[in-house]
């Protein structure tokens, strides 16, 4: 009888911790939250993109137990609940991202010229609780490439937006508002960002490498290549960075036995 009790007790104790483990997130169906009025105007942009079209192609390169958690709820520096998106994120966002191109009147079609490829670095809100309601930040990260239809890379770059939207506490619609605020941002900022030579080149500022550890840049490029991350774009970033010291022969070989495209580990292993 003892033995059945302290089953019964044990049974009592998981369907609790369950019913807890469920009550620690709240769903959210994600969307794209922008008010209608005033209309935001067009990022600057280079010609070739304002004319359009743009072909689209958006990855989920964001590093995730959970990949549907897009945000949480803190108080006192504690996660409360998380937000859990109930459709898979990255074809919602790449949707987003053709709204806020077709409302700057720059039309998308899986046959254009141009190919904008995404990597979703970042895609979060926290629902930080304050004494009156709670402040949505949002915080929506890029890594860009511009490439022509047969594959080749016109341009490369990072971008990221962000927002911070007071509202009512727990409520799924301030995740998206502030969420959509920091798309739009960061959307905008690698469209100005791009630049195409269409004329006779001039002398410009090119910046210096970013310096970064041999394994920062292995953690990177790993999860590019998980996010589905074309070669010609691994290379160019990596060629956007600069390693702290050379890879040793055993870090030559990891990258390797990850999968890692020859091309991309000379372009690590440069001078």
């Amino acid at each position: 009888m003892k033995n059945i009790r302290s089953h019964a007790a044990l049974v009592v104790a998981a369907v609790l911790l369950a019913s807890a483990a469920a009550a620690a997130s709240k769903p959210v169906t994600l969307a794209l939250k922008l008010p209608k009025k005033p209309v935001e105007p067009a990022p600057t942009m280079a010609p070739a993109l304002a004319a359009g079209p743009l072909a689209i192609a958006l990855v989920d390169a964001r590093v995730a137990e959970d990949p549907a958690i897009i945000g949480a709820q803190r108080s006192k520096g504690q996660d409360v609940y998380f937000w859990r998106s109930v459709q898979p994120v990255a074809p919602a966002v790449e949707g987003f991202v053709t709204e806020l191109l077709n409302a700057w009147s720059i039309r998308v079609a899986a046959d254009a010229e141009l190919n904008l490829q995404l990597a979703l670095m970042r895609y979060y809100v926290t629902e930080r609780s304050d004494t009156f309601g709670s402040t949505y930040i949002a915080d929506v990260r890029f890594m860009a490439s511009l490439t022509s239809r047969d594959g080749t890379v016109l341009w490369t770059g990072e971008a990221s937006g962000d927002s911070k939207r007071p509202g009512v506490d727990a409520r799924a619609a301030m995740c998206n508002e502030a969420l959509s605020y920091a798309l739009r941002g960061a959307l905008a900022q690698v469209l100005s960002s791009v630049k195409l030579e269409t004329a006779a080149p001039t002398p410009v500022f090119v910046p210096p490498p970013i310096s970064i550890e041999p394994e920062a840049l292995f953690a990177d490029v790993t999860r590019l290549l998980a996010g589905g991350v074309t070669p010609d774009v691994l290379v160019a970033y990596i060629e956007q960075r600069k390693l702290t010291r050379p890879l040793t022969v055993d870090e030559i070989l990891q990258w390797k036995n990850a999968g890692i495209p020859d091309a991309a580990i000379k372009a690590a292993t440069r001078p």
